[in-house]
């Protein structure tokens, strides 16, 4: 292949990363509920599965009055810092301020699963369990489209029991991140969608 020909697909490639990570939106994808889950089940389900990619459970002091439970799962070498958070809310909000506050509370529950700061980002996955969201039209970014080097939501899952609805969103370009998105998506659609 000829260096021109090199550059035009190196162009094109990221001309199309480019796409998928400033121009498209990622929007929640919305599935119906058909079966009843609880958090301890869902907590339980989506670790037995993580678990077998080399996550391991941590504990850590997080407190936060909207939040009744929290669990973490992390993965660390020296390239990677990834972690899986299961939360159960308290409070009854609506789903775009559920999801403005998960990403308000990021930093903490990166630092919760050993960010630091200057150091190492960390790209999390956040699995939502709530029976109080309230009905609301404006989803605003559901995961971060651009690394920060920081505390990163790469992928979001909500378990709306009360309207029995189930979200998901994911960011794009990931690709370690993605077989773990996949995983927690199969495990938690194989449990509430039939």
């Amino acid at each position: 292949m000829s260096s021109f020909s090199a550059m035009i697909k190196n162009f094109k490639f990221i001309k199309r990363a480019y796409y998928l990570m400033f121009v498209k939106q990622i929007k929640l994808e919305k599935t119906e509920i058909t079966k009843e889950l609880s958090y301890e089940k869902l907590k339980s389900l989506v670790g037995k599965s993580i678990e077998a990619e080399k996550f391991k459970i941590i504990t850590c002091d997080f407190q936060d009055n909207n939040i009744s439970k929290i669990d973490f799962w992390s993965f660390r070498n020296l390239n990677i810092n990834r972690s899986v958070i299961t939360i159960k809310f308290n409070k009854a909000m609506k789903l775009d301020e559920l999801i403005n506050y998960v990403q308000d509370i990021k930093i903490r529950l990166g630092k919760a699963t050993g960010y630091v700061p200057f150091l190492n980002e960390v790209g999390m996955q956040i699995v939502v369990y709530s029976d109080k969201i309230l009905d609301s039209q404006n989803e605003l970014k559901p995961v971060d489209t651009v690394n920060n080097q920081r505390a990163l939501i790469q992928s979001i899952f909500i378990i709306d029991t009360k309207n029995k609805n189930y979200y998901k969103a994911f960011t794009v370009m990931q690709t370690i991140t993605s077989k773990i998105q996949t995983i927690i998506d199969k495990t938690i659609t194989e449990e509430v969608c039939d």
